[in-house]
């Protein structure tokens, strides 16, 4: 077990104390929640996977730490200054919006979410890698 996965279900059991005492909480066993908690978990592992390959690459670890932020939240924080287009066909597409659609349980993530997630961190570490060894070699 990640240790992404074990914050994601202490911060799961965490919030479901807080919604109790609203009469809004749920379970584990509820439709959508263990899969968010193990995919949340996931998630921050592999964006962990994608910050050391874009520190790889830019040798910074300022620049590659803002890169990371910037791929996971950006996207978020300023999509809506975008046009429609832009957001739907590129935007969507960057590791933070596919991620929240990963975390989430209605509605449930698709296949493709997962595999787009996967692309960046395989393309990243892959450039990476043959980065190092033609700089480092």
């Amino acid at each position: 077990m990640s240790v992404g996965t074990v914050v994601s279900l202490v911060a799961f059991l965490a919030g479901q104390g807080v919604l109790a005492g609203q009469h809004r909480s749920v379970g584990l066993g509820d439709a959508g929640s263990l899969q968010a908690v193990l995919s949340t978990g996931g998630y921050l592992a592999v964006m962990g996977l994608l910050g050391v390959a874009v520190g790889v690459l830019l040798r910074q670890t300022v620049a590659a730490v803002l890169t990371v932020l910037g791929l996971g939240l950006a996207p978020t924080l300023f999509g809506g200054l975008f046009p429609t287009w832009l957001r739907d066909h590129v935007l969507n597409y960057l590791p933070g919006p596919t991620g929240n659609r990963i975390m989430a349980t209605d509605p449930a993530p698709h296949l493709a979410d997962y595999l787009t997630l996967g692309a960046w961190v395989a393309a990243s570490v892959l450039v990476a890698y043959i980065l190092l060894h033609r700089r480092d070699a």
